[in-house]
């Protein structure tokens, strides 16, 4: 082949064939100058060195011709190299579940948020799925449930994948799964608990003490750990405003806001009553205080001086109601005794 195309572009260009389309311009003018002819003779030699570069390296069949015809030929016959490793093919750096927390507790009513954190996501895709019912809830950021309280949260640049579950419920306590789209796929659980919150004031229910002394109470919820909800004072169903109220009650905030204390100092008989602790959107609890005069309760000592005050006022009643009647017959005779003298 080599020798083939050596001959016949010689032959071409030293006017020996008929057809003088392959000769340029230059040739075909009647009169050739001598630049026509040096080009010529210059072409003739670099194509006897290129058909001796031919023959002297048969066992590599490589034609150097090519070089002018083949753009891709090359001095290597080498494989070329295999397309750049991915950044997620590495093993190091394939997608993995960061060491978060994996139990969530919320309230009734309450928004939750349940976190799940990954490392090297590249273009894999995440998936929701509560397992209970083995129910796909989200995919990327699409929904795919017909209950809208369940949404899915993503902020470009992190690694956190959040679902949230507006005005969540006790039934939608359990497992749900994070799932990333890997070949094999790979989940982690999450559990997440609503509870029904409620108040709790530790110690007794019922509070006796003297008059001077200091109460102490502090009222917080079952979910405080996980849920601070704000925690509201009533005595004898009259808010009492956080701080310093002017009847010698305070309230104050907990460490990290998830109770709330009452003091009530050098406690007075107008103190006792009913103190309730309301948590916001939870079930109230309630203490009663009965403050001591000497060894009587202060209720039961005002209930005793009524008694006392109504025995003497009936007493004076049927006093006068006796002596009242002895007075009028007594009256009576004197008038009916001094009629007959006078006769």
């Amino acid at each position: 082949m080599c020798i083939k195309t050596l001959t016949l572009k010689y032959k071409c260009y030293s006017g020996q064939v008929g057809d003088y389309s392959c000769i340029s311009n230059e040739i075909q003018t009647k009169t050739p100058n001598m630049l026509v002819m040096w080009k010529l003779w210059l072409r003739d030699i670099m194509l006897v060195i290129m058909a001796f570069l031919c023959w002297c390296h048969p066992v590599h069949g490589f034609d150097y011709l090519d070089i002018l015809t083949t753009p891709s030929a090359g001095l290597s016959r080498e494989e070329p190299p295999s397309r750049p490793e991915q950044i997620w093919d590495n093993p190091f750096m394939r997608p993995g579940f960061d060491n978060t927390s994996t139990h969530f507790v919320t309230s009734v009513g309450r928004v939750a948020y349940v976190t799940c954190r990954i490392n090297y996501l590249g273009n894999r895709v995440v998936t929701w799925m509560r397992q209970r019912d083995a129910h796909i809830l989200t995919v990327g950021l699409f929904s795919y449930t017909t209950d809208q309280r369940f949404t899915a949260l993503h902020a470009e640049g992190s690694g956190d994948w959040v679902l949230k579950i507006t005005s969540a419920q006790v039934r939608d306590s359990g497992i749900y799964e994070c799932q990333v789209s890997t070949e094999p796929k790979i989940s982690k659980p999450f559990n997440l608990t609503v509870v029904d919150p409620v108040g709790v004031i530790e110690g007794s229910r019922d509070i006796h003490t003297s008059s001077g002394n200091t109460i102490n109470v502090s009222c917080t919820t079952n979910v405080a750990e996980h849920v601070p909800i704000p925690l509201y004072w009533f005595h004898n169903g009259r808010p009492l405003h956080l701080g310093n109220n002017k009847s010698g009650i305070t309230t104050m905030l907990g460490p990290g806001g998830r109770s709330l204390r009452l003091v009530i100092s050098k406690v007075q008989p107008w103190h006792s009553g009913n103190y309730t602790c309301v948590p916001e959107g939870a079930t109230p609890i309630s203490v009663s205080v009965y403050v001591l005069l000497g060894e009587v309760p202060a209720a039961m000592q005002h209930g005793e001086t009524n008694t006392s005050n109504n025995s003497n006022s009936s007493n004076r009643s049927y006093t006068s109601s006796t002596t009242f009647p002895f007075l009028t017959s007594l009256l009576l005779s004197l008038l009916l005794t001094q009629s007959l003298t006078s006769r």
